[in-house]
């Protein structure tokens, strides 16, 4: 073995020495060391720049179909709102000209049925009967009513019935008929879909 140790520290003492006589091939041997282990660096920088940009190329894709993909949902939502604003103007439309024909016919039938309930009145304050007439009020349907008198002048007699005047009458029939005809207007008015089905 220490044979061997000789051998090893003689073989180092040459190799120093040659090292000493050739300077120039160590700093060649030296920089090819150096210019392969950068080498192995730099070839391992360009790949770690190539995975980043690769990285970097995808994010980019990703952030491009993205906001792509939000500019055609503005878009939709756009023409969705368009879309909504021309449906609720036809259906305003729409549901005002429904309302104006039950007001139409309403008025229609407030003034047949007013016009009715009044010549049954007349009919019962001349002594005949309140037949006939349209509106239940007015005309009572086929109820077969007693004559109305007419309002005496001054005092009631004692142990007289008061009556009530033809003006009174048509107050009270007139009030009836209207309420009737409120209450049907009213009644059209709520069977009108306003959500447009």
């Amino acid at each position: 073995m220490i044979a061997t140790a000789i051998r090893l520290t003689g073989w180092v003492r040459g190799a120093l020495r040659w090292m000493a006589d050739h300077p120039d091939i160590l700093l060649l041997a030296f920089l090819a060391a150096v210019c392969v282990v950068r080498g192995n660096a730099l070839n391992d920088a360009r790949q770690e720049i190539d995975r980043q940009r690769n990285i970097a190329a995808q994010w980019k894709g990703d952030f491009l179909a993205q906001r792509q993909e939000m500019r055609k949902f503005a878009g939709m939502v756009r023409e969705a709102g368009v879309q909504a604003a021309k449906d609720d103007a036809a259906n305003r439309k729409r549901v005002e000209q429904l309302w104006s024909t039950k007001l139409e016919q309403q008025s229609h039938e407030y003034q047949s049925s007013l016009a009715a309930a009044f010549a049954g009145v007349d009919r019962r304050l001349r002594g005949g009967s309140a037949e006939g007439g349209n509106s239940a009020a007015g005309g009572c349907g086929e109820a077969q009513l007693p004559r109305l008198s007419a309002m005496p002048e001054g005092a009631l007699p004692a142990g007289g019935a008061g009556v009530i005047s033809r003006a009174d009458a048509l107050i009270c029939i007139g009030n009836t008929v209207r309420l009737e005809a409120l209450i049907a207007a009213w009644n059209g008015a709520a069977s009108i879909d306003v959500n447009g089905h």
